[in-house]
């Protein structure tokens, strides 16, 4: 992965992720468009992996410890929802300067391929919930920007799952989170867009996911990542109550 690369996406990144936080969903998307041209560039940069150098294999990032590096990032309240009740999970995500300066202190000029997927997966979802947000924030032609959120959180799923990463039960680890976000918010852009089906696939596999992550906090007492008791509270509410609400039972989110 070439320095310039590298360091032009997470740049680029955490200059989206800002612009997102102040309400500039089109200035965020011309910064995170620019900063996934530089990722995919990390992507392709010595694509030979093979021959990395083996005391750098075990070299990876905790997705989960990034997303919740703040508290507050975790904080959230029923305030967040929109006008309709539903909760968008719109924390963009900035990447840690630690991974430049453990680029550069790597005595290899391969990086190890968790680098890549990192770099990559934070700015799809970035880009996406700029798209999302956008969309949200307009009162017409909302449309392409939903069809392209929905586009964009979908391929963020897929590089982690192609990702040479552990899995348990199908679900990268360290990656619940992340993983909690793309499926809670590819829930709401297909309920804007009134693909009912397939908004409660995401929902259902949502709910799949929340109890996987609480059972296995339960068990592992030593995690330090595990989302807190908040956060599972709000994924909770979006996927139950569109679930009952999409088979025709009353029951709007409450406050």
């Amino acid at each position: 992965m070439s320095n310039s690369n590298l360091i032009n996406a997470i740049v680029g990144n955490n200059n989206g992720a800002a612009r997102i936080e102040e309400g500039d969903y089109m200035g965020a998307i011309a910064c995170l468009s620019t900063a996934l041209k530089a990722a995919k560039s990390c992507m392709s940069d010595h694509g030979n992996d093979a021959n990395m150098d083996e005391s750098q294999e075990g070299t990876t990032f905790d997705l989960d410890s990034i997303m919740m590096k703040e508290k507050v990032a975790l904080q959230y309240s029923f305030d967040d929802e929109d006008d309709e009740g539903y909760f968008i999970y719109e924390r963009p995500i900035r990447m840690p300067h630690s991974i430049m300066v453990q680029h550069h202190d790597d005595a290899s000029s391969c990086s190890p391929f968790p680098h890549k997927v990192l770099c990559s997966a934070i700015s799809i979802f970035n880009l996406a919930l700029a798209h999302h947000l956008e969309a949200v924030s307009r009162s017409s032609d909302a449309v392409v920007f939903l069809k392209k959120a929905a586009k964009l959180y979908d391929f963020g799923l897929q590089v982690l799952q192609g990702a040479d990463t552990p899995l348990e039960h199908g679900i990268p680890t360290k990656c619940g989170l992340f993983y909690l976000a793309i499926l809670n918010n590819l829930g709401d852009v297909h309920r804007r867009l009134r693909n009912t089906r397939i908004s409660e696939q995401y929902c259902q596999e949502l709910l799949r996911m929340l109890v996987f992550l609480s059972e296995d906090a339960t068990s592992n007492t030593t995690t330090t990542t595990t989302p807190s008791d908040e956060t599972f509270d709000a994924f909770y509410q979006n996927s139950v109550f569109y679930l009952l609400s999409s088979h025709g039972i009353n029951a709007a989110p409450a406050a």
